[in-house]
């Protein structure tokens, strides 16, 4: 009687053993799971971090764009009416009106320059490692950096 209630007793034994170590393969593998989710949850807010900042730097470089591409307009709208002044006028006032739509025509220039080079930041995909790369280099071969260019034409950032 002793015997077999000594093989019982292993039998149960050798039961709660097997369910215990089952039940902390389980804790294990539910702690692994836990942290491989906090891990993916950690590189997914990083890289929404990462393409937030490119986003509002491709945001900014739409409002400059905009903007430059309004003064575009007003100043070859003050080329014309120049142009327009020029058929009557004589001596200093040729001169100077001469003088005055050649500086818009710089001006004109030189955002049309400036337009070509936020359309292509605007034109960069943030979402690939090769577009990132685009935009970094095209932000830093600039030297004066969106929110500066920004603020000097009145473009909130």
């Amino acid at each position: 009687m002793l015997g077999i209630l000594g093989v019982l007793l292993g039998v149960v034994a050798f039961f709660g053993l097997v369910i215990y170590k089952q039940r902390a393969d389980e804790r294990a593998i539910w702690k692994a799971l836990g942290e491989s989710t906090q891990e993916t949850t950690d590189r997914y807010l990083r890289e929404q971090e990462i393409l937030d900042k490119y986003r509002k730097q491709k945001e900014l470089a739409g409002k400059i764009f905009n903007k430059a591409s309004d003064d575009r307009f007003e100043a070859l709208d003050a080329i014309a009416k120049l142009d327009k002044m020029l058929g009557s006028a004589e001596g200093e006032e040729y001169t100077f009106l001469t003088q005055k739509r050649e500086a818009l025509e710089e001006y004109v220039k030189v955002l049309e320059l400036g337009m070509e080079r936020y359309q292509e930041i605007m034109s960069c995909d943030a979402t690939t490692v090769e577009g990132r790369e685009k935009l970094d280099n095209l932000l830093s071969r600039s030297g004066v950096p969106l929110e500066e260019t920004a603020r000097n034409l009145g473009v909130a950032p």
